[in-house]
């Protein structure tokens, strides 16, 4: 009878020793599964586990729409020893253009060929003037100051010119210097006034010794933008200006132009 006691006292113990072991092991997973989130977190929060960060995506460049481009040269351009006489000045490059602009500039490259330096005289229509020069007499520009200004290039170097079409300073016609003792003025070459007009142009180089020559012209580029967010256009015109004119931008505007240019030039 002791015996069966004892036996049953150590079984009890037992049962009692494995009940409690599971209770423990209950217990344990439960704080164990709390526990590590929470040191997870902490270590994250303090830097130690650094959380992976999304890559930096870099904004693409926005190209400035508003500018339109229009090259006027089909090819480089070496003046003749009379450019400016009724069957050379219709060659050179005609525009037509429409609408108000708050942009509108010329860049001018080429090359010197000869073994003098050279300025570069433009023409727009019924102006005529030598770029970013100026005049010491009505027969000769200054050559110090033209130099000073950047419009004598030395021979062997690229043109690069830019010019201001809605208004820039260029040297004084012969005339002009005569008559006012200017030696610049500013131009406004286009008419800002948002009527349909038209324009011969060109730039021609000249050497010192006042001979049309002395490089070549490779590009005329037109870079303009509009006024205001408004609408405006510049085309190329190689034909009669009114079929031009009717063609793009249609008959009310070229008959304007038309009325205008019979009141203004006809005469």
């Amino acid at each position: 009878m002791i015996l069966n006691a004892k036996v049953k006292a150590a079984i009890k113990g037992i049962v009692l020793f494995i009940i409690s072991a599971v209770l423990f092991l209950l217990v344990f997973d439960s704080v164990i599964n709390r526990i590590i989130p929470f040191i997870r977190l902490r270590l994250v929060e303090i830097n130690w586990i650094k959380p992976k960060m999304p890559e930096a995506v870099l904004p693409k460049p926005i190209p400035d729409s508003d500018i339109r481009t229009l090259e006027l040269l089909q090819g480089p351009y070496v003046p003749s020893s009379n450019p400016f006489s009724i069957d050379n000045y219709e060659k050179i490059p005609k525009i037509i253009y429409l609408g108000k602009f708050s942009q509108v500039n010329l860049d001018i490259s080429g090359k010197v060929s000869s073994d003098s330096p050279v300025v570069v005289l433009f023409n727009f229509a019924r102006e005529t003037g030598f770029i970013k020069s100026s005049r010491i007499s009505k027969n000769q520009i200054d050559i110090s100051d033209t130099n000073r200004r950047g419009g004598l290039i030395a021979p062997n170097q690229e043109v690069m010119l830019k010019i201001n079409l809605l208004g820039d300073e260029i040297a004084s016609s012969g005339d002009y210097f005569e008559k006012t003792g200017k030696p610049t003025h500013i131009i406004n070459f286009i008419n800002n006034t948002g009527n349909a007009d038209s324009a011969s142009l060109i730039a021609v180089p000249v050497d010192l010794t006042g001979t049309y020559g002395g490089a070549t012209i490779s590009s005329l580029l037109l870079s303009y933008k509009c006024e205001n967010n408004s609408d405006c256009f510049i085309y190329n015109c190689n034909g009669a200006t009114y079929s031009c004119m009717l063609e793009r931008f249609g008959k009310p505007a070229a008959d304007q132009w038309l009325k205008n240019f019979q009141a203004n030039y006809a005469n």
